[in-house]
């Protein structure tokens, strides 16, 4: 899941976070 939060928006890396 890391790889795909680091191709996403920063937004999107909080979310998953």
């Amino acid at each position: 899941m890391v790889s795909v939060a680091r191709e996403q928006p920063k937004g999107k890396h909080l979310s998953l976070s």
